[in-house]
């Protein structure tokens, strides 16, 4: 019996119930509590304005758009129609953003209030499951029994309970999200997200669609399409900023322990990497002789490029004219390819062995080492030319390996309802990931002093965040969301979404590039 409540007791993520005073006090979920939301999350220029309730329309809006009951994208439209019925009136703008602020933030804080509370009511049904267990080791039959009647009784409910705090540990974060969607939107309607011109595009890969979306991250509009070819997935621009290669491939989608057989036939035709000239926004050629291409990585001086192959399980090594330079052997199902800092080591995760292959030698490449990974591994991320971040899917753990050493030298395990997916390097020792079916980017510290609590913050951005790159200064990060069909924009400094941007097609990929004169 005691190694049963042990059990129950680590997975409530409670210590040992004599210590019950003190988990009443501590944050149960696997993600920090989200700060609250107060003034500065809105736009520059903007005002609170707390005599909102004041102006009957405003508040009969917020009335309407705040309960998660509505569809988001129907919040959305109803804040745009709020803005052509009330054109230039900026102080109404201040007064539905100030309106949100407190309805969603109020509602936000009950959640963790509640999340709390609940913590403390497992603490307490956790010393009483420890005392009962003491009686039953008493010597009378009756008091015995009885206790181990009561032990049962309770160990059912703290069991039910616990099942409910994946769940409510997600709210938080849910109605952040919807605020910050919601602001963004009224920022639009106010006019005030028009001026500026940007200094960069955002681009994601529409893996359904076969089209390329183009974003300006200034207006958050898509701007406009680029036809690609057949599963776009992986993309990297060259040096110059004047191309983008994207990996095409004719296979069909197919999750993980999917038959095979049973899928429709490849079409090898349409397998490549396709060159587009970001000036005109046109295909310029398909590079072939790569099978099944996923990710696709581009040297330093962008004269090689580094594919993937899934389904040969090789790294295919070729000039950006499509020469081919080598085929490396680096496991089953490769997937992720990066680029060291100083270009000299290129990395390639292999799903199918939950292994990386660190290769290096320039025209002539050869596969040094592979270390073992976590579950599944998607990318890998250099934090500096001898360390790099290894996220695992399937085991929720995010591994940092060191280059010369070839091994893992610290693991952080996430939370069961995070698959990490893309992870990127943002200085020092810090990663942001992905994390697929659990909706957020995180923000992972992981050196050595940060051992106790490494997830610094988390965002929910929408379904099955995948894709993922920052803006050219770091300021910004750019989810691609695939069931979402949008892509979500986070203020990194204080891990908030402040946009998302509709697409289609189920974006896959996602990469900013500087604009070229």
């Amino acid at each position: 019996m005691r190694s049963c409540l042990a059990l129950l007791l680590a997975a409530a993520c409670l210590p040992a119930p004599a210590a019950a005073a003190e988990v009443a006090e501590t944050w149960p979920c696997s993600r920090p509590a989200p700060v609250a939301p107060n003034a500065a999350w809105l736009w520059k220029g903007a005002k609170y304005d707390a005599t909102w309730r004041d102006d009957a329309e405003v508040a009969a809006l917020i009335a309407e758009i705040t309960p998660r009951g509505l569809p988001e994208d129907q919040a959305v439209a109803r804040i745009e129609a709020f803005g052509k019925a009330h054109p230039g009136e900026g102080t109404r703008y201040n007064r539905l953003a100030s309106g949100l602020l407190d309805s969603i933030g109020r509602e936000q804080s009950q959640v963790i209030a509640g999340i709390r509370r609940f913590n403390t009511r497992q603490a307490a049904l956790a010393a009483r499951m420890e005392a009962a267990y003491a009686r039953t080791a008493t010597s009378d039959p009756a008091t015995e029994a009885a206790a181990a009647e009561q032990l049962q009784w309770d160990t059912r409910i703290f069991e039910d309970r616990q099942r409910l705090l994946p769940v409510m540990c997600r709210i938080p974060g849910v109605l952040g999200a919807r605020l910050g969607t919601l602001l963004a939107a009224t920022q639009e309607a106010s006019g005030a997200s028009g001026g500026g011109v940007a200094s960069y595009l955002v681009y994601a890969t529409n893996e359904l669609a076969g089209e390329i979306s183009v974003i300006d991250p200034v207006t958050r509009r898509e701007i406009d399409r680029i036809v690609i070819g057949k599963r776009p997935r992986g993309l990297v621009a060259s040096p110059d900023s004047r191309l983008l290669y994207v990996a095409v491939s004719g296979s069909p989608i197919a999750g993980p322990g999917v038959d095979e057989t049973d899928l429709p036939p490849a079409d090898k035709n349409a397998d490549g990497i396709a060159v587009v000239d970001l000036s005109t926004r046109k295909v310029l050629r398909l590079l072939r002789g790569v099978s099944d291409p996923e990710q696709v990585a581009v040297s330093r001086d962008g004269t090689l490029l580094y594919v993937a192959s899934e389904d040969t399980g090789q790294l295919i090594v070729m000039t950006t004219e499509g020469r081919e330079i080598a085929k490396l052997a680096v496991g089953e199902e490769p997937e992720g390819v990066s680029v060291s800092p100083d270009g000299a080591t290129v990395l390639v995760t292999s799903e199918g062995d939950n292994s990386v292959a660190i290769i290096r030698g320039g025209l002539n490449p050869k596969v040094e080492a592979r270390v073992a990974v976590g579950e599944r591994p998607r990318t890998a991320a250099f934090l500096d030319n001898d360390r790099a971040a290894i996220p695992g899917e399937f085991d929720s753990t995010v591994k940092l390996i060191d280059l010369r050493a070839a091994k893992t030298i610290r693991t952080v395990r996430l939370g069961g309802e995070d698959r990490p997916m893309t992870a990127v390097a943002t200085g020092g020792d810090s990663v942001v990931v992905t994390t697929g079916r659990g909706g957020n980017l995180i923000r992972i510290d992981l050196g050595p002093s940060a051992s106790a609590k490494p997830l610094t913050g988390a965002v929910f951005t929408g379904q099955r965040p995948w894709g993922l790159a920052l803006s050219p200064d770091g300021k910004l990060a750019f989810t691609a969301n695939g069931p979402g069909n949008d892509v979500s924009i986070v203020d990194l400094a204080s891990m908030r979404l402040v946009g998302k941007v509709a697409t289609a097609g189920s974006p896959w990929g996602v990469l900013t590039v500087p604009k070229v004169r």
